[in-house]
């Protein structure tokens, strides 16, 4: 008797992670599948076009970054996302699908597809390239932070 393998009807897309299976080194990581998340009241899906990786990644991932100490593996990495909008959630007003937005979110951006809460997001011009943006989000908000909240630069 021959078998032969049939590829079941694609229903959903898949959602990919990159998780922390236990704090340390790179090794750590993994891509693993992922329930595809929905959005619920107030928030919008995205599918994730750039989400960032940077020291701050590296910090959390070996359990030394103060805002994610109680967190416990595993979880997904992703401290910046850039996305389409491609479902919305009860009540959200004022975007619609296809809609680019960018959140700064700690962590769980590094997937394929993300929920993140409507109130909080930035739209993204259409012609801006995602991944460049995505690199604007941390970094621009530190040397913010840092011109304006710990050197207290003025005018002059």
């Amino acid at each position: 008797m021959r078998m032969t393998a049939r590829t079941p009807p694609m229903t959903e897309a898949s959602n990919q992670v990159v998780q922390v299976s236990r704090f340390g080194g790179p090794d750590e990581l993994e891509v693993v599948d992922a329930p595809l998340p929905k959005a619920g009241q107030g928030e919008v899906r995205v599918r994730v076009l750039a989400s960032g990786l940077e020291y701050t990644d590296v910090l959390i991932r070996r359990h030394l970054y103060p805002q994610t100490m109680y967190r416990r593996p595993p979880f997904v990495l992703g401290y910046d996302v850039v996305g389409e909008i491609d479902q919305l959630g009860d009540g959200v007003r004022g975007f619609q699908l296809g809609d680019r937005v960018a959140d700064m979110t700690v962590v769980g951006s590094n997937a394929a597809y993300r929920t993140l809460r409507a109130d909080r997001v930035a739209r993204v011009p259409a012609g801006l390239d995602a991944a460049e943006a995505a690199t604007l989000i941390l970094s621009w908000t530190t040397a913010y932070q840092l011109l304006h909240r710990a050197a207290r630069v003025q005018q002059g």
